[in-house]
């Protein structure tokens, strides 16, 4: 028509009718033989998907990334598609613009690192692809003194602890980064104690001789240890409500405790405390003093 601005309309038009979806699986590391969930998200005017999944020949150490293309190429030549694992799901009654979410079932797989392949079979969209690592095998790291790391690795499907497997380090050595820092092998309790002199590693890769598909992890989600003998006094309020309207009563319940070496925590009994309620120009509209009871408030 004649309208000057139709061409908006018709973009709008489009946009909201584009052909798209979205797809997470969380976590990238699952157990043997237990079924994962693939979550599709904002998905738009697609009448199906199809799974398909492949057998990836790579272990944990794996870099590439299956959302780069380089990397994609590399490992498309090491892949195995399951083609009995196929799975298409088909969406009807829903509008051009209509938005939506569905969930696909992944079959629990035997030890190894597979592709999770999701695609709509329209070529406006794009295809989906994640890597998924089952493996048996977990780490846990704790920092101790003296610059002492100990490092536990055990069974995630029975929570025991692994004897004889290896743990990695790997991290910057002399200027260069993802270099091998040590190599340490877990005793009957599943643990293995390294020193380190000066940085710490940056990534830990744990495996045994007949599961080396968990992925490396970041070694600074560890445990820390703190050699501080300070007393710290705490006092956390807790309030019956986030908003009050005008004239309601406040209810207020406080917990007091001391903390100790870093983690110790003790209940705090007889301590006195000064309670003020202020407004928003920090006025004091009230002040209340209390006396903790064996329950800390």
């Amino acid at each position: 028509g004649d309208y000057r601005r139709i061409n908006m309309l018709r973009n709008a038009q489009t946009e909201m009718t584009t052909r798209q979806f979205r797809a997470t699986m969380e976590p990238r590391v699952g157990l043997p033989d237990k079924a994962q969930q693939l979550k599709v998200w904002d998905a738009r005017n697609i009448d199906q998907l199809t799974m398909n999944i492949y057998r990836v020949k790579v272990n944990g150490t794996n870099r590439l990334d299956p959302g780069n293309e380089k990397d994609f190429k590399k490992l498309k030549s090491l892949m195995t598609e399951l083609p009995e694992l196929q799975v298409t799901q088909h969406y009807n009654g829903y509008k051009a613009y209509d938005l939506f979410k569905d969930t696909i079932e992944v079959p629990g797989l035997p030890v190894g690192v597979y592709m999770i392949e999701l695609k709509s079979g329209n070529p406006e969209t794009e295809v989906s692809r994640n890597l998924y690592y089952v493996s048996n095998v977990r780490v846990m790291t704790i920092a101790l003194p003296d610059n002492k790391l100990r490092y536990i690795v055990v069974d995630a499907t029975e929570g025991q602890p692994i004897s004889g497997a290896t743990v990695e380090l790997r991290g910057y050595v002399n200027g260069r980064s993802d270099q091998l820092m040590a190599k340490l092998t877990t005793d009957a309790q599943g643990e293995a104690v390294w020193q380190f002199a000066g940085r710490r590693p940056s990534s830990i890769f744990a495996y045994t001789k007949t599961d080396d598909f968990c992925p490396y992890f970041n070694s600074y989600n560890i445990i820390n240890y703190r050699d501080d003998d300070r007393r710290v006094e705490q006092v956390q309020l807790l309030t019956d409500r986030a908003i009050y309207r005008p004239g309601q009563t406040v209810h207020v319940a406080a917990i007091n405790y001391e903390v100790t070496d870093g983690y110790k925590h003790k209940a705090l009994e007889n301590n006195r405390l000064t309670l003020t309620l202020r407004d928003a120009n920090y006025k004091e509209v009230a002040k209340q003093t209390l006396t903790t009871d064996k329950y800390e408030a």
